[in-house]
């Protein structure tokens, strides 16, 4: 029997996978985005209400390597090379002696309608040389039009008397200042606004790791192995179409059987290398009955434990498939059968029908079928009957395989009570779906009364793991997925005591075709 160790997964390091980190917020792209939007839309229209406009007043100079008084006393205006070399090298000092305090201060003292002093007007003008040449522009920015405008008409009075201590060269105002009319382009909207979008796409993105690393689920087969503690006897990739498949399968559009060349050829070969191993079971260990079950709803375990009945039963064997999810019935819309009603195993135990009735051999598959169309109202009332056991043990004396599709053990007690009845139990696990604690507790929930488990079947595994949200919640109530709320309860008939199992349940005179 395989002991199951529960592991303190909140002391192991967690572990990151670079590429599945990758994938996954690939697979988040449109989420970052969205909230990259959102966050910089309002950055940017929150600037925009705070931040006040300015206004801006330019003017350009340029700069001569000749004193005013030489160019006044020479007369010849020819430029050459070296002059205007060194035109453009003293322009970088006139730059200079442009924003420096005396200026700022002389600037000051003009502004007689916007009082300023000299540390506010240093804040509001700027000069810069033109790359390669003696041309300075210099601007005056600030709240309004006319307060830019009167700093411009000051730096315009005031830079002669400033400059003139500097005698190795001479500036010249060509583009004289203007009133602005329009405010100026603001820089920090844009700034704010792509610095809000990253920040948003990156804490986004940090949550989405968080998040995605807290679930703590199974992404590998060696999750399985060295979380869980438990052996894998089968990986079942996902098939051809991936979700769209799985979706029209539940809708009950396409079934999902190894019969289906459309489910790919890995699919249907993992089945059979699975068959193979319950084979080696049965011969060493005598096993040859088998529950089936899982965490929680939605995982596969259903479609596991038909396709393993139609690939023991394409080697010859005589295998029953029963349906004890007596809540929730599906064998039979897996199979894509419509028309057998009833209650499967419930009409056996409360004497409904006799068991050759009830037991129906599908011709199609080559399997035998005790299943029913319609949920109970006292299913471990009924699966807890000692009449249940009873049946089981004398199916086993009939057929050679019985594989019984169960409720999600993390959920109900059925499948433990079905497991007792049984040789031993395959647990399904979908990839990326249940937590890893919730798993280990579906397991010892399984096995609680001294049960074999077989092993696990890594179900619907991807190259790489989804990381979808919403598939689990914290409280236990919850793992059902809508049990609570879609399993139908009441009486559809009266359950008597007692049965009868018929001599002939394994012949195959009542056929369902």
């Amino acid at each position: 029997m395989n002991r199951i160790v529960k592991k303190d997964t909140d002391s192991d390091g967690v572990e990151i996978n670079i590429m599945y980190v990758f994938g996954l917020l690939i697979r988040r792209l449109w989420l970052l985005m969205l909230v990259g939007l959102i966050v910089g839309a309002s950055c940017a229209g929150i600037t925009k209400l705070v931040e006040e406009p300015t206004y801006t007043s330019s003017m350009t100079f340029i700069v001569n390597n000749k004193s005013e008084k030489d160019l006044s006393s020479s007369g010849d205006n020819s430029v050459s090379y070296n002059d205007m070399s060194a035109s453009a090298y003293m322009a970088n000092t006139f730059v200079h002696l442009m924003t420096g305090r005396t200026m700022c201060n002389a600037i000051a003292a003009e502004c007689k309608t916007y009082p300023k002093t000299a540390d506010e007007v240093e804040e509001m003008i700027a000069a810069s040389r033109k790359t390669d040449s003696s041309i300075i522009d210099m601007t005056v920015t600030a709240g309004s039009p006319e307060e830019a405008y009167e700093l411009a008409q000051a730096v315009k009075d005031t830079y002669k008397d400033v400059v003139q201590v500097y005698s190795g060269g001479s500036i010249h105002l060509c583009d004289m200042p203007e009133l602005p009319t329009e405010p100026d382009k603001s820089v920090g909207i844009t700034r704010n606004a792509i610095i809000g979008a990253l920040a948003g796409a990156v804490i986004c993105a940090l949550i989405i790791i968080i998040r995605d690393s807290a679930r703590n689920t199974v992404r590998s087969q060696e999750d399985i192995q060295n979380k869980l503690q438990l052996n894998v006897i089968g990986e079942v990739s996902q098939v051809p179409g991936g979700e769209r498949f799985y979706k029209k399968s539940a809708h009950g559009d396409r079934e999902l059987l190894i019969t289906d060349k459309a489910c790919g050829f890995a699919f249907i070969e993992t089945y059979k290398a699975m068959r193979t191993k319950l084979e080696l079971l049965n011969g060493r260990r005598g096993y040859k009955s088998f529950v089936i079950s899982s965490a929680g709803a939605n995982e596969g375990k259903t479609t596991v434990a038909v396709n393993l009945s139609l690939a023991l039963a394409q080697n010859g064997y005589s295998v029953l498939l029963i349906d004890a999810d007596l809540r929730k019935p599906s064998v039979l819309k897996n199979l894509g059968i419509t028309n057998i009603s009833g209650n499967g195993i419930a009409d056996v135990v409360g004497r409904v029908k006799n068991s050759s009735d009830a037991i129906k051999y599908i011709e199609k598959y080559k399997i035998f079928v005790l299943a029913g169309d319609e949920c109970i109202a006292d299913p471990t009332e009924v699966l807890s009957n000692a009449k249940t056991g009873e049946f089981i043990a004398a199916a086993k004396e009939k057929f050679d395989y019985i594989i019984i599709d169960t409720p999600p053990a993390g959920i109900v007690a059925d499948a433990a009570i079905c497991a007792k009845y049984t040789d031993s139990s395959i647990f399904v696990i979908r990839e990326d779906r249940f937590p890893v604690p919730a798993i280990l507790e579906a397991v010892s929930d399984l096995t609680q009364g001294g049960t074999d488990l077989a092993g696990c079947v890594y179900n619907i595994s991807t190259d790489r793991s989804r990381g979808g949200y919403g598939s689990y919640s914290v409280s236990r109530r919850r793992y059902g997925y809508g049990y609570g709320r879609h399993y139908g309860y009441g009486y559809g008939k009266h359950y008597g005591y007692g049965y009868g199992y018929g001599g002939h349940a394994g012949s195959r005179d009542k056929k369902d075709k």
